[in-house]
């Protein structure tokens, strides 16, 4: 491949980038919007802070191939007569992945996004507003290895309990009701279960969740 070449290649892949990006971003939008509705007889969602795109909700946009969506999860506690401060029961994350960071050093793994363009939802269950999903938690270098498991029927974890996610391809979320199904249903069935693995095959049922390879590689 000649150099000209080498140009073409690049830009018709970035160009496909922001297409994609100009088609995933109200998507994104969307599903905030929805999940703040459909999450209502859990508890309240709010935003974990804005960056300077303006985007409520967004703690990061790592990199420009990976946008990072942060909410927390409240709740009022009951108490006669006042209102106390909502009480944070845990954070969601809304990830649509393109690819690796190409400057991390990485591990062959059989985890399915790493050559696939998906939203990752993960969650977190606890108090600490410090604690949820990163951009580069989803890379396959040597710590993610070690801790990122899968439970079963497209469900994964990190770690001992209290951090999960489960990824779809992205291009799969073609409506609403898509998101509602493919995304705030399971989300729901499985946030705050004490069993996930058990219940992950009837929450992520049809879903389209991504299943582990079945043999190891590195991100193409």
């Amino acid at each position: 491949m000649d150099d000209l070449e080498k140009g073409r290649v690049l830009a018709s892949s970035t160009s496909n980038i922001v297409r994609a990006w100009q088609e995933l971003y109200p998507m994104l939008d969307t599903l905030w919007q929805r999940l703040k509705t459909g999450f209502a007889d859990v508890g309240a969602i709010d935003d974990a802070g804005a960056d300077d795109t303006g985007f409520k909700g967004f703690d990061h946009a790592s990199y420009g191939w990976q946008f990072n969506v942060v909410e927390r999860v409240k709740r009022l506690p009951g108490q006669r007569g006042r209102t106390r401060k909502p009480r944070q029961f845990g954070t969601i994350s809304l990830h649509i992945r393109f690819c690796s960071d190409p400057e991390s050093e990485f591990v062959e793994t059989n985890w399915p996004w790493i050559d696939q363009a998906c939203l990752i939802v993960g969650w977190h269950e606890g108090e600490d507003e410090g604690v949820h999903w990163t951009s580069p938690d989803y890379d396959p270098v040597e710590q993610a290895a070690v801790e990122i498991h899968h439970d079963g029927h497209g469900l994964w974890g990190w770690g001992e309990g209290g951090a999960y996610f489960f990824a779809l391809p992205v291009f799969s979320m073609k409506s609403e009701e898509d998101l509602d199904r493919k995304v705030i249903a399971p989300l729901k069935a499985l946030f705050g279960n004490e069993d996930k693995p058990a219940l992950a095959a009837t929450a992520l049922a049809g879903t389209g969740a991504l299943m582990p390879y079945p043999d190891k590689r590195l991100p193409t």
